[in-house]
């Protein structure tokens, strides 16, 4: 694989001294990108690099004005061009969220034209086919016979990047003074969004129960996505609102849930293997580090009640820890980081194991154990466990550094509960 790579960016650096760029080019960089992940990891260099000459074509070659209806393009090319826009946007977001970067393909700057929901054989197809697909389209470009194709995961991606790109702004960008409304705001519209989108290209688990592994899957990806960016809002409204912060939490669990669903359908392991550990990566891992922080916060108080589940989020990370295993392969793609993951957490939930489980004390039991406390404080007794664990390993501290995540947030002792809409 690294040799077939080193050919791809061989004839990279060969358009590169002719100057040729073409449609072309930009599916080629968009294809070598996804080469890269697979021999070197999403957080890779390579990937980051490649994303910046994708972004380079794109505007060399205009598309962020959009295609611009030119009567000597003809449709067919018109269409294929949306949808490398499309999921030029879509890779941009992904790799920016992944290794906490700014986007290269900035909203700002672009026309972005969503792709019509049309199968492959009509846009390539004689007038008579596509005048009729065309004719199955209803106003909003979604076809009316509910068919689930690529380019119609690619109209979703495509909808919730944009507000993907609206949350790494104020996640990324310099501290904002109205960042609490600002992210309710961008919260509201990401729901708005979703509600617009057609029901049949929203995750429903009956459709593993009937058999339709390949459309769950896909629509299962979708939901990933849109609770992902969720999740991300929630990370910047945790610290103003208990409430937020439950969410998050619920969120986290819920995400680390549908992407350890494959492991309770062995014939999944074998056939999507590669979108199953990149969902791990992606979407699990960091949620997976909320979750961990927060019982190793609720360990150090254990007189505040409880909002999640303990034990079942437990049973999750051990499930997911041994997947860190199972679903990678040494030396490709996200080996390392699985790797590192696993050590995290294991070591997270050795911690959170050997201590007490938290319970929820009486209150007339409250001033004799603060007073054992700091009696205990007094005398050099107190355990090692109590102590800030994300502090005192700094593996911990790079972890949550490379996510883009504050360990901070989930020590803090108190935390106002004023809602934001």
């Amino acid at each position: 694989m690294q040799r077939a790579f080193q050919a791809c960016v061989q004839c990279e650096s060969f358009c590169d001294y002719l100057g040729a760029i073409n449609d072309l080019t930009l599916w080629f960089q968009l294809l070598t990108i996804v080469f890269a992940t697979w021999c070197f990891g999403d957080d890779s260099y390579h990937v980051l690099r490649l994303m910046g000459s994708i972004s380079s074509i794109f505007f060399a070659l205009g598309f962020h004005k959009g295609t611009q209806h030119d009567p000597s393009v003809p449709f067919y090319m018109t269409e294929i061009r949306k949808r490398a826009i499309a999921w030029a946007h879509d890779h941009d977001k992904v790799c920016a969220s992944f290794i906490s970067r700014p986007v290269h393909l900035s909203r700002h700057f672009c026309v972005i034209e969503m792709p019509l929901d049309l199968p492959d054989s009509a846009i390539t197809g004689t007038p008579e086919m596509l005048l009729k697909a065309r004719e199955n389209l209803d106003a909003d470009g979604w076809s009316k016979d509910k068919t689930i194709r690529p380019v119609s995961g690619q109209r979703v991606r495509l909808m919730l990047c944009i507000i993907r790109e609206e949350t790494l702004e104020l996640k990324l960008g310099p501290p904002a003074p109205d960042l609490e409304a600002k992210a309710g705001r961008i919260l509201r519209k990401l729901k708005s969004t979703w509600q617009s989108i057609p029901s049949h290209m929203k995750y429903d688990t009956a459709q593993q129960r009937a058999g339709q592994t390949k459309t769950a899957m896909i629509l299962q990806s979708l939901w990933l996505e849109y609770l992902y960016t969720e999740f991300l809002l929630y990370t910047l409204l945790a610290s103003s609102s208990e409430i937020s912060r439950e969410r998050l939490l619920l969120t986290a669990h819920e995400i680390v849930n549908i992407v350890l669903l494959p492991t309770r359908k062995r014939y999944q392991l074998h056939s999507y293997r590669t979108e199953m550990e990149w969902a791990l990566v992606f979407y699990a891992m960091p949620c997976a580090s909320v979750l961990i922080l927060e019982l190793l916060r609720q360990n150090q108080q254990p007189a505040e009640q409880l909002v999640i589940n303990r034990s079942g989020i437990i049973q999750d990370i051990s499930v997911l820890i041994s997947c860190c295993d199972s679903w990678t392969e040494s030396g490709h793609s996200n080996y390392q980081i699985c790797k590192q993951a696993q050590s995290i957490f294991s070591k997270s939930l050795d911690s959170i194991l050997n201590q007490t489980e938290p319970t929820q004390r009486d209150k007339s039991e409250e001033p004799m154990a603060r007073q054992n406390e700091h009696h205990q404080e007094l005398m050099g007794f107190v355990s090692p466990e109590a102590s800030n664990v994300v502090a005192q390993d700094p593996e911990w501290t790079a972890w949550l550094d490379s996510l883009g995540l504050q360990g901070d947030l989930w020590l803090e002792s108190s935390i106002p509960t004023l809602e934001f809409p």
